[in-house]
């Protein structure tokens, strides 16, 4: 499998679908109109989200007619709907797309939306990313082994280098952290959510007036819509960490490549508040236990080394402030990728 090869063509495909979105955004092409998915209205689709996916999907399917692909609107090619895995006993590769991810910010023309294109092998093994925001006009895009980079030009992280790139920072409170609601707004996940919302914000110690406060106390968190461009950030070195439970494996497949070759790490997103069972368990809380259909995900970015410390000691310092930070946020059941809900 020639990473380059498959790399430059995601590309091309990112601008094809991406001139798709421009254009309807703009006012010129498809509606926006949104419609809900099985009446959810934080959960939308639009005609250019099915017209973008049947675009890409015809383009590989031209290009490498033996390859399995995976979109978000119409599941495998082959029509499975579960038990798909990533490994594949046809020996060939997945494509793993999302039209747009950020439908909501694309029909209120809110200008973080992406589309998002992946490639696994035969093993499973995420190896290119391609994520376009072409209302901004960013790319991004990795291969295995290739780096990232920003519009092919720009390697990431943003400033990239051994004297610039930013030192893992020493405490939650330095950190910026990326931090999505989802689209399941019942009661019992959306407390949930909030009450990490808030643990996250509060005070690492003291006294809000309603009793001890032992919050996380992080600089600040962010919400902008789309998981893919989230990913995107915390691989530009933008935010610290960047938290998920209840996306899929088409919003974070790309970003996975993307943040890996930018020297970031992706995690467990398990939550760990509350379980004293668990607690910071450590096998929890690796690149190896990472699970990417798991619908939990924690990206952490990458981080220089200390001059005095031993190589890799930028990354450890921040997969032990990402244990750190999964014991202020709750856990939520999910039903795995492949999985039927029923």
């Amino acid at each position: 499998m020639d990473h380059q090869e498959i790399l430059n063509f995601a590309i091309h495909l990112a601008h094809r679908g991406g001139a798709i979105i421009r254009d309807a955004f703009n006012g010129q092409g498809l509606s926006v109109d949104a419609v809900a998915k099985q009446g959810n209205p934080s959960d939308l689709v639009t005609e250019v989200d099915q017209h973008v996916e049947r675009t890409v999907r015809a383009l590989i399917a031209e290009r490498y007619p033996t390859h399995r692909i995976l979109g978000e609107e119409d599941g495998m090619a082959d029509g499975q709907t579960t038990g798909w895995t990533l490994a594949n006993d046809r020996h060939v590769p997945t494509w793993i797309v999302d039209p747009i991810d950020g439908t909501t910010n694309f029909a209120q023309r809110f200008p973080f939306t992406a589309i998002s294109i992946a490639v696994s092998d035969a093993e499973g093994n995420l190896c290119v990313g391609v994520v376009y925001n072409p209302i901004l006009n960013e790319l991004y895009s990795a291969r295995v082994d290739g780096g990232a980079w920003l519009n092919q030009t720009t390697r990431l992280p943003f400033p990239h280098g051994p004297e610039a790139a930013a030192r893992a920072p020493q405490s939650l409170s330095e950190c910026l952290i990326g931090f999505e609601h989802g689209s399941d707004r019942t009661q019992a996940v959306l407390d949930s959510r909030l009450a990490s919302h808030r643990r996250l914000l509060a005070r690492s110690a003291g006294d809000n007036g309603e009793g001890q406060v032992h919050g996380a106390q992080v600089r600040g968190v962010r919400c902008i819509g789309a998981g893919s461009l989230d990913m995107c950030l915390v691989a530009r070195g933008a935010y610290d960490m960047y938290w998920e439970i209840g996306s899929h494996l088409w919003d974070i497949a790309a970003g996975t490549v993307i943040l890996r070759e930018a020297g970031g790490a992706m995690l467990s997103g398990c939550g760990l508040y509350g379980r004293p069972e668990v607690n910071t368990a450590k096998e929890l809380v690796t690149e190896a236990a990472f699970d990417p259909l798991g619908r939990k995900y924690l990206a952490v970015r990458g981080a220089a080394d200390h001059p005095a410390l031993d190589p890799g000691s930028g990354k450890a310092a921040m997969i032990s402030l990402a244990r750190e930070l999964l014991t202020h946020l709750e856990d939520i059941e999910v039903t795995r990728d492949g999985v039927s809900d029923a």
